[in-house]
């Protein structure tokens, strides 16, 4: 990924895709409400509650999943193993969690974490049963080669589609439109669901603008649906 000084340099029409680099539109599924799924999830059962964490701030997708975590589980303990650090150190990090902390659930906030906490804790001997692990984003890769863990998953089709159509429209724009008229996109509805594989009540996908918006976010029985206009 490039800097936010490198993408203002950048004179070709950009969408950005879960990063929040103050492009306009950002395309991102709903992560704290994926957060909050994953709380939600261990609210009946779990005791000892920890969410691991990567390299987040308040805005970054990450951030945005501990926060909806947070907002239903408070007392959690949040614990970062930062991104940065070597496959060795973040095993030995990992490894320390579970034996001196001894949680019986634990929320990564991704699932390559996921999938090193599980390899963890089957070589401490720790049984499923005994713990209990979400992880997030729910790739094909994690479906066909690690069915076996929880994970909440990011509708990637549908947010492949709808990025590669705002960027056509962009492009479609300035082809179409001189410099003195203004590229406006009259208004959009988006309702693109997460899915938990296994228990799900679906989330939605939204649109984020750094631009002044009026936004209106309705939550109904089946789904979030936020309706963004763009100025």
């Amino acid at each position: 990924n490039l800097g936010i000084e490198d993408y203002n340099r950048v004179a070709a029409p950009i969408i950005a895709f879960d990063r929040n680099y103050h492009l306009d539109p950002v395309v991102s599924s709903d992560n704290y409400a994926g957060g909050v799924l994953a709380a939600e999830t261990f609210q009946e059962g779990a005791q000892k509650i920890i969410m691991i964490t990567g390299n987040d701030n308040s805005n970054s997708p990450t951030g945005l999943r501990h926060a909806g975590f947070a907002s239903v589980l408070p007392e959690a303990q949040i614990i970062n193993v930062s991104s940065d650090y070597s496959p060795i150190r973040k095993e030995m990090e990992i490894k320390s969690i579970l034996t001196q902390q001894k949680p019986d659930a634990i929320f990564a906030s991704d699932d390559l974490t996921a999938i090193l906490v599980m390899k963890i804790a089957d070589e401490l001997g720790i049984i499923p049963e005994d713990l209990k692990i979400i992880g997030y984003d729910g790739t094909y890769f994690i479906e066909n080669y690690f069915p076996r863990l929880t994970t909440i998953k990011q509708p990637l089709q549908e947010i492949a589609r709808l990025t590669v159509d705002l960027l056509l429209q962009k492009i479609l724009h300035l082809l179409q439109y001189t410099s003195e008229r203004k590229t406006q996109i009259s208004q959009l509805h988006l309702t693109l669901q997460l899915q938990f594989i296994i228990v799900s009540p679906p989330l939605s996908l939204v649109v984020l603008l750094e631009q002044p918006t009026n936004a209106l976010i309705t939550k109904t029985d089946e789904a979030i649906k936020a309706i963004a206009f763009f100025n």
